[in-house]
Parts: structure tokens; C-alpha cells; sequence
């Protein structure tokens, strides 16, 4: 691998590309390989696929600025179900989980168990941000216990869709803050979070079929926000 740094907002992908990831690897190696794919996706598709295992991790990986093509981030293909045994285990010490930040319309999250630390803090074990359209699903995310942390939060972003999702023991379940986002057939297991679903500054969410429990509330509002 060439040590020249390369300005990557001037490279393309030229074909649909897999990054393959795995379990021997550190998250400062997970981040680089990340970070050195091209911006500009060129139209074609940019696979992130982890390898089965459990990864102990002391932050999440961030996938940022990707623009016309979509971004996937993958588990095991085969755990693309509504159900909580996943072959990819992501045990975060301290930090976020996994994290998407501006990046191309249609990208996806699938097939993860995402364990987080909300012992004091408020982490996200799945966080996007200024994202135009997310699709997360097919995943279990779950904290340390329920006086902090977001289960799966979709923070300024145009428009997600949360499908089939397992959330447990953490302070929101599934969290919307300026963004408006469907959530369908997602549901609690084992420790219920404080709050199902929470809605704040001017969000709305749209549910259908099973949403998670709360253990204070199954629904929250704030600021202007709507859950129907």
C-alpha cells in the first residue's frame, strides 16, 4: 500500500467495490480502510462486509461522506432476519457503535448485534446522522442498563427506515431528533428500555406492526415532535 497521501474527494469508485473486515483486525485498521475508499461512489455500490465473529472494539467504526452510489454495511447476509442470534458480535467498550454521518441516499446497516457501554454515558449503538435516506435493519443493539444511551438514533436526516430491529437494556430505544423516519416490526427482548420510542425537535415517526416496549413510556415527545 502506497504511503502518498491521497486527496479522496478527487477519486471515484469505477465498480461496485467489498471491503472485507474482520475480527483480527484493531479499529484503527477497520478506520483506515474506511477512510481510504474514494468519496465520490461513481454510481456504484460500496459493500463494507464484516466477517462472523465477535470484534472488542473501544469505539464503533464511522462510515462518512460517500456521495453518489450507496454505502452497505454488512453482517452476515444469512442473519438478514427479524430475529436476536447474529454471527457478527460488535462489543464496544466505550464509544458509539456503529456510525453513518452524510452519506448517499438508499445506504443500509444490517446484520449486526451491537453491544454498547451506557454504563454513564449516553452511547448510540446505532447513530446516522445528516443522512437523506438510511435503511437500518435486521440488527440487535443493546446497552449496560437503562439510565443512558439510544438504542438506534437517526439524527437530522431526511428520512429512515428502522425494520426488524431487537433493542434491549438501554435508555431509548429507537430515537428520532429533526428526522422523519419509519419504524416497523421492531420490538424489546430481555430488558425493556426506559422508553420505546422517543421523538424529539420537530421529528416524526411513523409506526407499523410491533414497537418496542418502554419500561416508563412506549412513546415520548418532544419539541414539537409526533409519533403516529
Amino acid at each position: 500500500m502506497s504511503n502518498e497521501l491521497k486527496d479522496l474527494t478527487t477519486l471515484r469508485l469505477t465498480e461496485d467495490t467489498t471491503v472485507d473486515l474482520d475480527n483480527s483486525m484493531t479499529i484503527e485498521h477497520i478506520q483506515m480502510l474506511i477512510d481510504e475508499q474514494p468519496k465520490d461512489l461513481g454510481g456504484y455500490t460500496l459493500t463494507f462486509q464484516f466477517a462472523d465473529g465477535t470484534y472488542n472494539l473501544d469505539t464503533g467504526p464511522i462510515f462518512y461522506d460517500y456521495f453518489s452510489g450507496r454505502c452497505l454495511v454488512y453482517g452476515n447476509s444469512n442473519d438478514f432476519n427479524f430475529g436476536t442470534s447474529k454471527s457478527v458480535v460488535l462489543n464496544i467498550a466505550s464509544g458509539n457503535g456503529i456510525m453513518m454521518v452524510r452519506c448517499s441516499p438508499n445506504s443500509f446497516i444490517g446484520g449486526f448485534r451491537v453491544n454498547v457501554n451506557t454504563s454513564s454515558t449516553n452511547t448510540q449503538g446505532i447513530y446516522v446522522l445528516d443522512t437523506i435516506t438510511i435503511y437500518v435493519r435486521y440488527n440487535y443493539v443493546s446497552g449496560s442498563n437503562i439510565d443512558n444511551g439510544v438504542g438506534i438514533e437517526i439524527h437530522q436526516c431526511s428520512f429512515g427506515y428502522i425494520i426488524q430491529n431487537y433493542i434491549s437494556n438501554i435508555k431509548e430505544g429507537i430515537y428520532a431528533y429533526g428526522s422523519r423516519i419509519n419504524s416497523k416490526e421492531n420490538s424489546d427482548t430481555g430488558t425493556q428500555p426506559k422508553y420505546g420510542l422517543y421523538a424529539n425537535t420537530s421529528a416524526t415517526i411513523g409506526k407499523s406492526g410491533t414497537q418496542p416496549s418502554g419500561s416508563t413510556a412506549n412513546e415520548h415527545t418532544n419539541a414539537g415532535s409526533v409519533i403516529r
